[in-house]
């Protein structure tokens, strides 16, 4: 390896860079490197732009990039909002929303009995998948024959279950569907009663009812639809049934009714008929 002094090693930069771009400076013996005319040029119009010194350019970058960090900072949960999940919550009395099925002790493998099966079909709509989505039975009324609405005062709020996979969330993905079970008409001896698939079957409260056993009669059932990244929804149906039971599904479905209520203020028409 060939070794230079002081003095040969930066003689042979300057002679790689141009001849032009060194000079002594101080004695044969001092060398400084000189930058090029168009580099130089570039940096004083831009350090002298509008009178403002080289500092002043770095404190305005400085800033310049704290701004951006935290525009970005803003903007993200921002975009993350405005493009959340958007849900459908419905009740479609048809199958395979709503059909018949055989229960059996998932122990002993034997026969319980037929059951009408009512499920919730909630839809992805647009924005993100919705991620944890949760149904809860939130509010339950009795309706009086004089049309009264009067709160079941053993109902317990409590989430539902998702069909098929169990438990109270579940991820439902861009443009599909999820149902989720709301509750199942069965017989009980001689009785038809609706019972709401909640993820806990509850004890027995005041007076011995059961907190989600609906007896024979009209009622309002209110459901709310949330998750991790969409906005909750509420929807509240009216179900009615006499308390019969039929063997044949379309039967079943036809004696018991379920209808999504428009909003609890209604006006009189002319005639005296309410208009939701």
């Amino acid at each position: 390896m060939t070794e230079f002094s002081q003095g040969e090693s930066r003689g042979w930069l300057c002679e790689r860079l141009s001849a032009a771009a060194c000079e002594p400076a101080g004695g044969a013996s001092s060398w400084h490197v000189n930058r090029r005319p168009g580099i130089d040029s570039v940096a004083v119009g831009l350090a002298t732009a509008f009178g403002w010194s080289p500092e002043t350019w770095t404190a305005i970058g400085t800033l310049a990039l704290a701004g951006a960090t935290v525009l970005a900072l803003a903007v993200t949960p921002f975009w993350r909002w405005l493009d959340r999940a958007r849900l459908t919550l419905e009740i479609r009395k048809a199958p395979p929303d709503s059909h018949m099925i055989t229960m059996t002790n998932l122990a002993s493998g034997a026969v319980i009995g037929d059951t009408l099966y009512v499920r919730a079909r909630v839809a992805h709509r647009r924005g993100r998948a919705a991620e944890n989505a949760e149904v809860l039975a939130a509010r339950l009324w009795r309706i009086t024959d004089d049309g009264k609405r009067e709160p079941v005062s053993t109902f317990l709020p409590l989430s539902l279950n998702w069909s098929h996979v169990g438990g109270p969330t579940i991820r439902v993905p861009r443009k599909l569907f999820r149902l989720c079970d709301v509750g199942h008409f069965m017989q009980v001896g001689q009785e038809t009663m609706f019972i709401l698939d909640t993820i806990v079957q509850p004890n027995p409260v005041a007076g011995r009812e059961v907190p989600n056993v609906l007896r024979a009669g009209r009622y309002e059932l209110e459901l709310r639809l949330s998750g991790d990244n969409t906005k909750t929804l509420g929807r509240t149906w009216t179900i009615k049934f006499d308390g019969s039971w039929h063997a044949d599904q379309q039967s079943m479905l036809d004696s018991v009714s379920i209808e999504r209520a428009r909003g609890r203020l209604r006006r009189l028409l002319p005639g005296g008929r309410r208009v939701a």
